[in-house]
């Protein structure tokens, strides 16, 4: 219980962590590097390409984990409620449910891919800061 609400809370933060290897800015010169770092370069240096491996490995393990997990406990919703599961269902994922009314069961989903894309669009529009400014 405790565990879920910790995932919402902190989802953001790790998912922006963890996709941080694919922010790149240009350098005066024509070359890409990483706006935390500026002195990996992009996509040419040993450096980064671990951090790429970690990235795809942490976005694997963490957002998508977390987004397939959900994706399945809501559309198993309607058929749990019906075959009388649903009270340890809400019970036990109450923090992606109880929030929202019970026909409105799938806002807890929503929410999430809301905050996915939320930490996505640094990452997405990096070349265009003031288009970042505009869509948050």
């Amino acid at each position: 219980k405790i565990c879920g609400v910790f995932i919402f809370a902190l989802f953001i933060s790790i998912t922006l962590f963890v996709v941080d290897p694919l922010r790149c800015g240009r350098n005066p010169d024509g070359s890409l590097s990483m706006l935390s770092n500026p002195g990996v370069i992009c996509f040419d240096s040993g450096e980064h390409f671990v951090m790429l491996f970690l990235c795809i490995a942490g976005i694997l393990c963490y957002p998508m984990t977390i987004i397939s997990w959900a994706t399945y406990t809501t559309c198993s919703y309607p058929s749990r409620i019906t075959s009388g599961q649903g009270l340890q269902l809400v019970h036990r994922h109450r923090f992606l449910f109880q929030r929202f009314k019970p026909q409105r069961y799938y806002y807890g989903l929503l929410l999430l891919l809301r905050n996915a894309m939320l930490a996505l669009f640094p990452v997405i529009f990096t070349p265009v800061p003031s288009l970042q400014i505009e869509i948050m």
